[in-house]
């Protein structure tokens, strides 16, 4: 507790400028940020599996609707989120969720 994880990763994120000193990153880094999910609108009827793929279903509707990678795949096994790719995001447990949302983080 106290040590600065929030601040460093606040830092990264450019949520915050630096405390003090400076922080140089690659232009080509790609990151994501998944803070503690506390408060968090659960009443859409999305499933796990609708979340996971919305990025790369976030286009026209008339285009057909993209499935998960062979890699994307090996992920959701490892992770144990294979076992609940069909259930409601509202019936997940907090730990679930948060599961749910560093995953898409990475897929993204």
């Amino acid at each position: 507790n106290g040590s600065g994880k929030t601040t460093l990763f606040r830092t990264l994120t450019s949520l915050q400028g630096p405390l003090s000193g400076e922080i140089i990153i690659s232009k080509n880094l790609k990151s994501s940020y998944v803070p503690q999910a506390k408060k968090m609108a659960l009443s859409f009827p999305l499933s796990v599996q609708d979340v996971l793929l919305m990025p790369k279903n976030y286009a026209l509707s008339f285009l057909p609707k993209k499935k998960f990678t062979d890699s994307e795949l090996f992920l959701l096994e490892r992770s144990g989120v294979s076992e609940y790719l069909n259930k409601q995001i509202s019936e997940c447990s907090g730990g679930q969720l948060q599961r749910v949302l560093i995953l898409r983080a990475l897929l993204t």
